[in-house]
């Protein structure tokens, strides 16, 4: 592991100038009017200036009391504080309601105010109530109150969770990251509408998490966007959010009205759903729809168990669900042990026993073969893809909009698999070629020889199946493979076979179901092993048959 850098005592400028740079070189005609006056004042103040602007730009509030305010890196603070007030990006003592000077006051010192009580909001009460101003003996700066710094994080970054502290981060070690372009071509953000809706939406969303009330029908327009208006992943997400609280409201109409605008899944489903209770006829329309072209697994489910509902609904027989069935062991193993290791482990020593290679590895298997071998189609260079020079894949990898915006470049990489001579060789260069960078899906810890074995072990076209249905809806399939990967050289027995383990009392999880179905499907051969625990006195051995158990 490489030792942590010494972070320079401006670090915070130079990331907020980089926020800065990149903004106003991919951006600049997308920034509104007061964004470009503050740039514009931001670059004339002096060095300073322009570090305690950042500070307080990254705090949370609007006022501070500048005798709490200390940044020892910060030359001549009040000097500073000033410049900023001179160029228009700091209030000096402004205005003030009493209800915001109390919040900037201590209890002790509310009570010098003459506030009585007991508890700080008795005290704030009472100040409240004499409508008096009050007596502060120390300066209060406020800063503009913007959006800037939010704004120019969503422009950097393309989302709204990473903020300045991704470049922190990345400082303090050394990482390595695809070399991607990034162009005003390909850039995220394409309107001017799209960086504003979705700063309101996740304003809005916040409040209404803290208690606050939707707003009205003629209010909420607001929040959506126009029909000229491209739709992002991050819009989609967020305006499914609203649907569905306004259909927790029971405003049905608006609901509907946000879920087709969001289109991504599951808002299709709460279509369904709506349209079921009032109008079964254009429900059944809309659920074979979804059947037709599922965007992801669970529209794809929901199809499937709502259409023989909806059917019956409708005067139509009714339809028996399907049992699905899996392979499954019973293995008894000494409690002893159970206090001594990992289930996961003892399992793995069984089948070692009788013969079988294997790595206890779980999700990290199938996503670095996909991730190495489909390297080149996650990180290919579309319009949005990127927005920063350090993502481990791109904006929109779990959307369904990742298969459907590189549908043609998975169909030509799978062929290219399908013909390749020698697919050890190309995933050991891209595993050299690569080695390091970061990756979604590829841990780098993972033994190399295991992949290897992977490739030898698992048919070519069960492999590329594999592939196709992680390309197809990666955000629910890297989860839920089975824990065990196990290969053998005995010819009377498979070469390769995977187990999922569980303890007592433990279930199969929707992701563990979903991976088992595909299994099925294409003949891969694996097994659920239950566990169950023995007194250590007990043979180990006499495991029950192998069976297939409805579930």
């Amino acid at each position: 592991m490489q030792p942590e850098a010494d972070l320079p005592d401006n670090y915070y400028l130079t990331n907020f100038q980089a926020l800065m740079d990149h903004s106003l070189k991919l951006y600049d005609d997308l920034l509104p009017d007061y964004a470009h006056a503050q740039l514009k004042a931001f670059k004339q103040c002096p060095q300073n200036a322009q570090q305690l602007f950042v500070r307080l730009v990254c705090r949370k509030g609007t006022f501070f009391r500048c005798d709490r305010l200390h940044y020892p890196e910060i030359d001549k603070l009040n000097e500073a504080a000033q410049a900023l007030a001179e160029h228009g990006l700091l209030a000096i003592n402004p205005p003030l309601d009493v209800t915001v000077q109390c919040a900037l006051l201590t209890v002790p010192e509310l009570r010098k105010q003459g506030a009585q009580g007991k508890r700080r909001d008795a005290l704030v009460k009472h100040l409240i109530s004499t409508a008096q101003p009050l007596e502060l003996v120390f300066d209060v700066w406020q800063k503009p109150d913007t959006q800037l710094a939010a704004l120019l994080s969503l422009f950097y970054f393309g989302n709204l969770q990473q903020d300045l502290s991704a470049f922190v981060l990345r400082d303090l070690g050394r990482q390595r990251y695809e070399n991607y372009p990034l162009t005003t071509a390909n850039r995220l953000f394409q309107h001017p509408e799209q960086p504003r809706l979705l700063l309101q939406l996740e304003k809005l969303l916040q409040a209404l998490d803290t208690g606050e009330s939707l707003p009205d029908t003629e209010a909420l327009r607001q929040f959506l966007p126009a029909t000229e208006v491209p739709m992002l992943p991050a819009l989609q997400r967020r305006i499914y959010r609203l649907g569905r609280e306004l259909e927790r409201q029971q405003r049905l109409e608006e609901a509907l009205h946000c879920y087709h605008l969001s289109q991504q899944p599951p808002a299709r489903e709460r279509t369904v759903r709506i349209l079921a209770r009032q109008q079964p006829e254009q429900a059944l329309q809309h659920c074979q729809q979804i059947a037709a072209t599922p965007l992801d697994v669970t529209e794809q489910s929901f199809a499937e168990s709502f259409l023989p509902r909806l059917r019956r609904q409708l005067g139509g027989p009714a339809v028996p669900r399907k049992k699905q069935t899996w392979p499954e062991q019973q293995l008894s193993i000494p409690i002893a042990l159970h206090h001594t290791d990992r289930i996961e482990r003892l399992v793995l020593q069984h089948y070692q026993q009788q013969g079988w290679q294997g790595v206890w590895c779980e999700n990290e298997l199938p996503c670095a073969l996909f991730g190495l071998l489909c390297w080149d189609v996650i990180f290919a260079d579309l319009p949005g893809a990127f927005s920063h020079p350090f993502q481990r894949g791109p904006l929109d990898l779990h959307s369904p909009d990742f298969f459907q915006r590189r549908q043609t470049l998975f169909t030509d990489c799978f062929r290219g698999l399908e013909q390749h001579d020698n697919l050890s060789a190309l995933l050991l260069q891209r595993w050299q070629q690569k080695q390091g960078i970061h990756n979604s899906f590829v841990s780098w810890k993972l033994d190399f020889e295991v992949l290897q074995q992977a490739i030898y072990c698992i048919p070519r076209n069960q492999l590329i199946a594999l592939l196709r249905q992680l390309a197809f809806d990666c955000q629910h399939y890297r989860s839920g493979w089975p824990d065990l990967f196990l290969w053998c050289n005995d010819t009377h027995q498979p070469d390769w076979q995977l187990i999922e383990v569980k303890g007592p009392g433990d279930s199969l999880q929707a992701s563990q179901k979903r991976w088992l179905h595909l299994f099925n499907s294409l003949s891969i051969p694996h097994h659920i092993c239950h566990v169950k625990y023995h007194p250590a006195e007990e043979n180990m051995g006499d495991d029950e048959p192998e069976r297939d158990l409805p579930v």
